[in-house]
């Protein structure tokens, strides 16, 4: 054979070819193909004038199918021209090869061994063989040189180049690579990364049965990208070339009933159970086929592999025409991916069988295709269970709130009775020691002077008796009065009048009807009040104002002191008494204003221990008329009730 190197005219059927610096140079024509031989390198040049010629992809012998799929084969092709710095991408090939380079020099032919995935030479060469290079360098100093290519197969039906090698810038080339790596990565990562969140979201809140076969299916997908892509000797660099070829299908055969697991679960009740179960045993039949029969007669029976594969898709489509015909949500798209899928089964068919994908063939862009639209459905259907668990939530919460507001309410009406049977219980002994103590003075007192009715009685000392059993009753009528106005109070029966009356007059009528009771304790009595007509119910003011003096009074000290101003606020009268007595607690002050409370200070209470409706009834007064009244009190230093009378 002679060769001009570097030109353009050669005198062989061996065709050399400068390439171009660019994209780099496809070489997929002008190669020879020597059938059933691994030629020797050096050799393999001068036997191309004899071999076939022939096209990258290529089958052994030149035929297709099975029997022509298996055995050796070697390629050969010259190539001229190629820039220093330049590197080999090689084809995706699925099975043994080893690349050589060879350059004639004044000594001879020079051999490069360039790399490969194992060595073909050997009985078993898929047992020699590990990880693919990535690229090869063309680092032997020559622009010129023969490519030789050893290829064998006992194991894979598809022994040629799925695609050719293509010759590029060796910094291009590695940033491809690399570039390539991190997208698979990045691609098997996510999918990875959701899978397995699928799967724990599904395990967190207890969800239904395609929240797990989707997250296998995405997983899945996600470790066969990466044996397909050769690059499993990242992670394993210890596994065989036929481990990784038996994974492939183990991955495959997993993933066929997921996938119908999968619609199970999105249209639970369009499926079949029996189906999904003849599916899964069948799968699991044929996995267990791809553990553990020999590969060659795994790969030449691999025609009923397709045969599980598309009844899985005929399964897969019933399941979803009847989700449509019963308008299940979601059909319409699952539908959809469906035929997105068959579409890109056929598409990766015909690409592969062309090599026209250059080097990413292998990529499961059917699987892919229809895993994403399956995992759109099942983010709507997990959007509506979320929607329809939310609103069970609000509701149970809402119904809860109501419940335990119910129940609350339930609880303060028990104890508001409870405390009503125990404060009126109380009241009741109370009042009957109220009543009691003036009746007995009475009863006492009129006993003495009947018993001394027959003896001379002095005189003084029978007015003493007379008095105290005159104070006794009116303490008493006092009292009933107080308690019948109080009653009328809670009934309602009590009727407010509106007539026209100067509040000094009721004032200075209050005062003077308390005033023996001031000089009897010596006590300083300060009245200031302003004259004005005001309309509304002289006999509340009188009553209140009575009360309220009269409680003065009986609290305050010995040479104390008692104001009492009146005045218009605004649009009410306001009345301010004040005493220097002992003054209360403010805890009390509510207590005070109870007509069934008791409180435990001298000030609404009786001297004698008994129990005082005076204040409280001022209270209910005041309250019937729209008035207000305010205590202030200090202990030690005294009391300041107001009184404040609206003014129409």
């Amino acid at each position: 054979m002679i060769v001009f190197l570097g030109g353009l005219t050669v005198s062989s059927p061996f065709v050399l070819y400068a390439p171009d610096r660019g994209d780099g140079m496809t070489l997929e024509a002008g190669w020879r193909a020597i059938d059933e031989e691994l030629v020797n390198p050096e050799l393999a040049a001068a036997r191309a004038r004899d071999a076939r010629e022939v096209m990258i992809p290529d089958f052994m012998s030149g035929q297709s199918g099975a029997d022509g799929a298996f055995g050796t084969i070697t390629y050969i092709r010259g190539v001229s021209g190629v820039p220093a710095d330049s590197a080999l991408v090689t084809g995706k090939i699925r099975s043994v090869y080893r690349y050589y380079a060879v350059v004639d020099g004044d000594d001879g032919p020079r051999v490069y061994r360039l790399g490969g995935n194992g060595d073909p030479s050997v009985v078993n060469p898929e047992t020699s063989a590990s990880a693919p290079p990535k690229h090869m360098l063309l680092d032997f100093g020559a622009n010129d040189f023969t490519l030789v290519l050893h290829v064998a197969n006992t194991s894979h039906f598809q022994a040629g180049l799925m695609t050719a090698p293509v010759i590029r810038d060796a910094v291009f080339a590695q940033r491809t690579e690399d570039g390539r790596l991190a997208a698979i990565m990045l691609f098997a990562g996510l999918f990875i990364a959701i899978g397995l969140y699928t799967i724990l979201l599904a395990l967190w809140h207890a969800g239904e049965s395609y929240y797990y076969s989707g997250g296998v299916v995405l997983v899945l997908i996600a470790i066969r990208l990466i044996f397909v892509q050769d690059f499993e000797w990242l992670f394993l660099p210890f596994i065989s070339y036929p481990a990784s070829l038996r994974f492939e299908y183990v991955t495959f055969f997993t993933l066929l009933p997921m996938f119908y697991g999968l619609a199970c679960g999105l249209f639970p009740k369009e499926a079949s159970v029996r189906g999904a179960q003849l599916l899964f045993g069948v799968s699991g039949l044929f996995a267990l086929v791809a553990i553990a029969a020999p590969l060659p007669w795994v790969f030449e029976t691999r025609n009923p592999y397709m045969l599980v594969a598309g009844i899985c898709g005929v399964m897969v489509l019933m399941v979803f025409l009847r989700a449509r015909n019963k308008r299940r949500l979601g059909a319409n798209v699952a539908l959809a991916g469906w035929a997105i899928m068959i579409v890109a089964m056929l598409a990766d068919a015909v690409l592969t069988a062309s090599g026209a994908l250059g080097g990413l063939e292998s990529v499961p862009v059917a699987t892919i295709a229809f895993a994403v639209i399956l995992m759109w459905l099942f983010t709507m259907r997990y959007r509506r269970e979320q929607a329809e668990r939310t609103a069970l939530s609000k509701h149970l919460a809402m119904a809860n709130e109501a419940l335990g507001l119910r129940a609350d309410e339930l609880d303060d009406a028990q104890q508001r009775a409870e405390d009503a049977l125990r404060i009126k219980s109380s009241f009741l002994a109370n009042i009957s020691h109220e009543v009691r103590t003036p009746l007995n003075a009475i009863i006492g007192f009129s006993d003495l002077l009947i018993s001394q009715s027959h003896s001379p009685v002095d005189a003084q000392k029978q007015r003493e008796y007379l008095s105290l059993i005159r104070n006794n009753g009116q303490q008493l009528l006092v009292l009933m009065s107080d308690i019948l106005s109080v009653s009328d109070l809670e009934a309602g029966r009590f009727e407010v009048a509106h007539d026209p009356f100067d509040p000094q007059d009721v004032v200075d009528m209050s005062v003077g009807l308390l005033a023996p009771v001031a000089r009897e304790k010596h006590i300083f009595l300060d009245t200031q009040c302003q004259s004005i007509e005001i309309q509304g119910d002289v006999r509340i003011m009188r009553q209140a104002l009575i009360k309220v003096l009269s409680n003065a009074m009986k609290h305050a000290p010995d040479n104390g002191v008692v104001t009492v101003h009146g005045a218009l606020d605004e649009n009410h009268f306001t009345i301010r008494i004040t005493d220097t007595g002992a003054g209360m607690p403010k805890e009390e002050m509510k207590v005070a204003l109870s007509v069934f409370e008791r409180p435990g200070h001298a000030y609404t209470s009786d001297p004698n221990g008994g129990m005082s409706v005076g204040l409280p009834l001022v209270s209910r007064l005041m309250t019937l008329i729209d008035g207000r009244l305010d205590i202030e009190s200090i202990e030690g230093v005294g009391t300041t009730v107001t009184l404040g009378f609206p003014v129409e």
